[in-house]
């Protein structure tokens, strides 16, 4: 089956997200744990359905990137993702492609240019964006990018966002990210079918998925 992505989902979800997720209302009444939810996130990302922000934090080795990569890999390497940075100009957005992006992936500390935060908490919220190209007129195009962000520190988690925080241990044991992202390609099909048969529970909310509210989100609103 897939192996490798259900080991790392597991690490990615453990302590605190699986913790979380035995509390959750929603979780407890559709049998849905930390694995079924990562997995349900990196379906709907797929899908293009708007989904919680994920942040995740750690020290540095603890495997944060790598949800990132699954996820990547899940979409099969296209041009569907970029980094955050990318997608802010000198003047305005980077945003030609937007119709085809389905996630931004932030490793930087949060924009503290006023003009470039706006910008940001835009992305975060806006069901349309307006899109400025050079000798075109503006176009609208529907706002369905979602963010997965990585930190070594709680602090650059963006309050602003319907955000899930959770913090990452050191992994076990050591496996080279080559090996990983290589055992994960090799099981992206068996994985991509999973997603497609399992069970997408409701939720009556703007997102695809609740917000879980973890020890670190709790940490961040105190």
């Amino acid at each position: 089956m897939h192996p490798t992505w259900d080991k790392l989902l597991d690490h990615i979800g453990k302590p605190e997200l699986f913790s979380a997720m035995r509390v959750n209302t929603w979780a407890t009444q559709n049998g849905i744990d930390a694995r079924k939810y990562l997995q349900l996130w990196m379906y709907h990302v797929w899908q293009r359905n708007k989904v919680p922000y994920m942040f995740l934090w750690g020290p540095v080795g603890c495997g944060k990137t790598m949800f990132f990569e699954m996820t990547r890999i899940l979409m099969n390497w296209g041009p569907s993702w970029i980094l955050l940075g990318g997608l802010f100009g000198a003047n305005s957005f980077r945003l030609a492609n937007l119709k085809s992006l389905r996630l931004a992936w932030m490793d930087m500390d949060l924009p503290a240019d006023a003009k470039v935060w706006a910008q940001f908490t835009d992305l975060l919220h806006a069901d349309e964006l307006e899109i400025h190209r050079r000798g075109e007129d503006p176009s609208v195009v529907e706002n369905r990018l979602n963010f997965f962000h990585e930190s070594d520190r709680l602090r650059d988690c963006p309050t602003e966002a319907r955000v899930v925080a959770a913090r990452m241990e050191m992994p076990e044991d050591k496996i080279s990210k080559t090996q990983l992202c290589q055992a994960l390609e090799a099981e992206q099909p068996s994985f991509k079918r999973t997603l497609e048969k399992m069970a997408k529970p409701e939720f009556s909310g703007e997102l695809a998925l609740p917000v879980i509210v973890t020890k670190s989100l709790m940490m961040l609103r105190n």
